[in-house]
């Protein structure tokens, strides 16, 4: 088929040659040069890294849906996928939900018969390809655990924070510290690309030390400008190790003059998985100390309910990945619904993660949720910024009440 971007090309990957059909018209009028394969045998054959977009049915016979994307992670391909299936949409989000820890690029799923207005509007999004480490000096540094250290040493560890707003009154009641770490030649290297390094060199003490002292720096010294908001702490697995923790956090808040009520710490549930009694000691003791203690990214691992009923937490963070997605996915709405009345039953306040535009505020306020945190509300800024976003936040409120 002659296109008009030839350079674009598509593979649809259907058992079904009417299905191929459909799919090639749209894409041909969307501009795509598009390659049908009705054996997934062929497949291995016609793939090759210039793939633009493959539209693919999970249950060719052969090889099936899933062993493509398992041939395709195989790969690193870089090509926007968009799964397709008869079966319920269950299916469809599991194919999707490994596809995505596999590391590839999923536009979206498309339950048959197919809405030619869905699958126009998926094509359209073109959505980028994952980056390429080797042209992307920002997101790909490789640092070494030496060069950590020193940085822990030479205070290059700075934090942003993510302020989270009370739904109802839309005031600002907290701000999330999330590490940043200055390079002096690398730049600005971001907590993805060294807290696993921390973790696996033994420094995550350290480095989890100094996340906390900024924080409560920067929280003091909002509290002398008249800004008195919480600030919460990302902990991970393993500086939850040491049973004296507590008591590092009690001498901290001490030394800078801070309430216990103004700290929460946030630990994911992958944190409490391995030693169940070791952490609910640790936990315990925060919670007696008058410190806050939230369950993060909730949803997104396997003890949630156990540990929910077994710990100390008063804070649940519902996972982005479910916020951003309930306003075009049922299953999502669902979770982030049942989430909110199971904190509320279990006298917890509840934090919706993720919210980047007013339909998802609208959806969890009507929910019921407490606070928010997000993009629409603010990326995280430095601290000496937030005196400067609360003007704009507050004639942000102006809109948000008059909607």
């Amino acid at each position: 088929m002659q296109t008009n971007n030839p350079s674009s090309r598509l593979l649809v990957v259907d058992d079904e040659e009417d299905i191929c059909e459909f799919i090639s018209f749209v894409a041909g009028k969307a501009g795509y040069a598009v390659t049908s394969i009705t054996d997934s045998h062929d497949f291995i054959k016609e793939y090759s890294d210039d793939v633009s977009i493959i539209v693919m049915d999970l249950t060719m016979p052969g090889m099936d849906g899933v062993e493509l994307i398992r041939h395709l992670a195989s790969v690193d391909s870089k090509a926007g996928i968009i799964l397709m299936s008869g079966f319920d949409m269950s299916v469809l989000h599991s194919a999707k939900e490994l596809a995505d820890s596999r590391g590839l690029n999923v536009i979206g799923i498309l339950e048959k018969p197919i809405s030619i207005s869905n699958l126009e509007e998926m094509l359209d999004r073109r959505s980028k390809p994952r980056e390429d480490c080797s042209n992307s000096k920002e997101n790909c540094n490789s640092v070494t655990a030496d060069e950590l250290r020193q940085a822990i040493q030479n205070n290059e560890i700075t934090n942003y924070y993510q302020p989270k707003v009370d739904i109802a009154s839309h005031f600002l009641v907290a701000v999330e510290a999330l590490a940043r770490w200055h390079h002096p030649e690398k730049g600005m290297i971001m907590p993805d690309d060294f807290i696993g390094l921390a973790e696996e060199s033994g420094l995550i003490g350290d480095l989890t030390s100094q996340v906390l002292d900024n924080a409560l720096s920067d929280c003091a010294g909002g509290k002398s400008k008249g800004i008195i908001v919480q600030v919460a702490v990302n902990v991970s697995a393993k500086a939850l190790t040491d049973l004296n923790f507590p008591d590092q956090l009690q001498k901290k808040l001490i030394e800078h003059k801070l309430d216990p009520s103004q700290l929460i710490i946030e630990v994911t549930e992958s944190a409490i998985t391995e030693d169940i009694s070791h952490a609910l000691d640790i936990f315990t003791r925060i919670r007696m100390k008058g410190i806050h203690l939230s369950i993060d990214d909730f949803g997104t691992g396997y003890s949630s309910i156990q540990m929910l009923h077994r710990g100390p937490f008063d804070e649940l963070k519902v996972d982005r990945s479910f916020v951003q997605r309930m306003e075009t996915d049922q299953d999502a709405h669902v979770i982030v619904e049942t989430s909110i009345v199971f904190s509320k039953k279990m006298r917890m306040k509840v934090v919706a993660e993720g919210i980047e535009t007013q339909e998802l505020w609208d959806s969890v306020a009507k929910l019921g949720c407490d606070e928010a945190q997000g993009y629409f509300i603010s990326p995280a800024i430095p601290a000496i910024e937030i005196p400067h976003w609360l003007i704009g936040w507050k004639q942000k409120q102006l809109k948000l009440c008059c909607a």
